[in-house]
Order: C-alpha cells, then sequence, then structure tokens
C-alpha cells in the first residue's frame, strides 16, 4: 500500500497494549520498502534533524494534532521512531486526500487495511492481511524473530557497554548523545 500508487510498503504496529494515543499509530521503522525520494521519509529526515539540532526540547511533538498529547512512555517513539512516522504518515495523508478533519482519518485497523497489508505483531513478527470479499480477510504470519533472540538480546543488554535503552536515554535527556565505547581497563 501507500498514499499515492503505492509508492511504499509499510508495516502498521498494532497496538494490544494501549501504547498508542486515540487516533494515532505507530509505524514500524525496522522493515521498510519503498521506492527512491520517498516525501514521507523526507519530511521524517527532517523532523530528526530539527529535534537533534534542538536536543528535541521544547518542540510541540504533538503539533499535528494539538487536541492529543502523548504519554511520557511513548513520547521518545514520536521523535525518531514509529511515532514520528505515523503521524508523518497521517499529515501526507489527509495532504493527499484533502481532510482537514482528524474524524475522517483511518483509524482502526478495519480502516487501515487499504493503506497497510503489514502488520507489526510485536516480538518481531510481522505478518500479512488479504482483504477477502464481504469484508472478511485472512493474516497469514509472515516473518518471526529466530529461537533464543530474547535470550540472546537480554544476554547483550546485561553485558554490554553500550548506551541504555533509548527510552532510558528519553528520560535523561541523553537521545542525541553517546553511542557504544569500548570499556577502558
Amino acid at each position: 500500500g501507500g498514499l499515492a500508487g503505492g509508492d511504499c510498503l509499510l508495516v502498521l504496529e498494532r497496538d494490544s497494549i494501549g501504547l498508542w494515543p486515540s487516533r494515532r499509530f505507530g509505524i514500524h521503522n525496522a522493515f521498510i520498502i519503498t521506492k527512491p525520494k520517498n516525501p514521507i521519509l523526507l519530511d521524517c529526515i527532517r523532523s530528526i534533524v530539527t529535534f537533534a539540532k534542538t536536543g528535541g526540547y521544547g518542540l510541540d511533538i504533538d503539533s499535528l494534532n494539538s487536541s492529543i498529547t502523548v504519554g511520557w512512555m511513548t513520547r521518545p517513539l514520536f521523535v525518531t521512531g514509529p511515532g514520528l512516522l505515523g503521524d508523518i504518515w497521517r499529515k501526507h495523508w489527509r495532504k493527499h486526500n484533502d481532510v482537514d478533519d482528524d474524524e475522517c482519518l483511518p483509524d482502526s485497523y478495519a480502516t487501515m487495511a487499504p493503506y497497510f497489508r503489514l502488520f507489526f505483531e510485536g516480538n518481531g513478527r510481522i505478518g500479512y492481511f488479504i482483504d477477502g470479499s464481504g469484508g472478511g480477510g485472512e493474516y497469514i504470519p509472515l516473518l518471526n524473530v529466530y529461537d533464543g533472540y530474547q535470550d540472546e538480546y537480554n544476554h547483550m543488554t546485561r553485558n554490554s557497554n553500550c548506551i541504555p535503552h533509548y527510552t532510558v536515554l528519553w528520560s535523561q535527556g541523553g537521545i542525541w548523545e553517546g553511542g557504544c565505547a569500548p570499556q577502558r581497563r
């Protein structure tokens, strides 16, 4: 899917735990297929550069819809991650469809199916939704993480000299600093 002529294939993040605020959603930024010069990704890059120049402070992350605010847990995801990509997609969808009212935005998985056929289920699982006749459909799992992934991830994060998780860095005001640095002996 995409906004105009299928220029990109994006993965919608399903929200089984209530992570995304009402009428907002994330687009999984670990799996993107697009033609060159995608205007959605260009807008994302511009936003990230602006956030980086200011350190992300004092910027209205909720500016795309001032009546809805994002919570402290999801706020980091609207700086460089799936929340940002979802908001920019919404902005382009509005422009492409000449819609000003958020009430008209696709906001459920049923209304988003024409735009997103791939869904991120969490824990590394991505699936494909085939729309059937009469409003029904079939969901086919496509991608899953390998056995032992979570154990490997946990081991790596406990035994690593790398910087803390992104959400921890956000809460400490340090997402624009650092990187993995070798431990000095």
